[in-house]
């Protein structure tokens, strides 16, 4: 993995309200929900080449 990561702190993570998402590095997200519901979100990126 590449970049930083934890840049989530756990007071970060209470206090996000907004929905969206919010990006802790390496692929990884934190989902936050119209209904204020969180849940985390792991995005890989597979790179195919040509045979």
């Amino acid at each position: 993995m590449r970049g930083r990561l934890n840049l989530l702190s756990a007071i970060k993570i209470e206090s996000a309200t907004r929905p969206g998402y919010v990006h802790d590095g390496g692929g990884l997200y934190l989902q936050i929900s119209k209904g204020g519901g969180k849940s985390w979100i792991y995005r890989l990126h597979v790179w195919r080449t040509a045979p």
